[in-house]
């Protein structure tokens, strides 16, 4: 998927699947490896193309490690903190963002937290990771557009290719990459929709959206950001992943 053109069948054939629901997750059952440092020389060498980086001391950078290594996420952060460039003042949205809207106690106190920022005149978006592909995450979904609340599904717009990393800095990308591959995308998908809002807040609801996107808001330079959680032990679920 790397190497060939985006009008490939090949390529038509991926959009069309990765839109289907639950595939994600059989696919993340399967597929158990990681990406490698090779990998990523590969794509280097391939003309992959990068987003710009601030002014940075390279050298003072923390090592590329695997995502199984204990440091992952500190050195992920260090580079974001580093070399990603921050943006411009943010605006006053906050942005809440969960997996969907489906009938369950979390997602209840959204639209409860949705429609009290409303009250308050504070401009509010909910972004729901699967809000319309996966059965039953729009459950809330009439109550949030009754009460004139915005809410939308993550637009799902990077693709494997050269310009995979278009949105970031090559030193963010080096460590990021070594992320588990579906959830790479999702990430960056979510860097695209935030800088595209620039908002003041970015709430996370819920262990797994937590994770994944306080990442792509540390990317976007989002100034606040809340991460929420209030369920189970994760491993108690089936979709529960390292």
């Amino acid at each position: 998927l790397f190497r060939i053109d985006d009008k490939h069948p090949l390529r038509r054939l991926y959009r069309i699947v990765r839109a289907i629901p639950s595939v994600t997750q059989m696919w993340r059952a399967i597929d158990t490896r990681r990406p490698t440092e090779k990998a990523f020389a590969q794509y280097v060498a391939g003309g992959g193309v990068f987003g710009p980086a601030a002014s940075h001391d390279a050298a003072s950078l923390p090592p590329i490690v695997p995502f199984d290594h204990p440091d992952f996420f500190s050195s992920l952060i260090a580079r974001i903190a580093a070399c990603e460039p921050r943006p411009e003042a943010a605006s006053d949205t906050v942005v809440l963002i969960n997996n969907g809207l489906s009938a369950g106690g979390a997602e209840r106190q959204i639209v409860s937290t949705m429609v009290g920022l409303k009250g308050r005149g504070v401009p509010a978006v909910f972004i729901g990771e699967y809000l319309n592909t996966a059965p039953g995450h729009d459950f809330h979904l009439a109550s949030l557009a009754s009460a004139g609340c915005e809410a939308r599904e993550l637009t799902r717009a990077t693709q494997p290719g050269n310009r995979l990393f278009e949105s970031i800095s090559q030193p963010v990308a080096a460590q990021l990459f070594r992320i588990e591959p579906s959830m790479l995308l999702e990430i960056l998908d979510m860097v695209r929709t935030l800088r595209s809002i620039n908002p003041r807040v970015v709430h996370l609801w819920q262990d797994q959206t937590s994770v994944k996107h306080a990442l792509s808001a540390m990317i976007a330079g989002v100034p606040r950001i809340i991460l929420s959680g209030r369920n189970l032990n994760p491993t108690h679920f089936e979709y529960h992943q390292d």
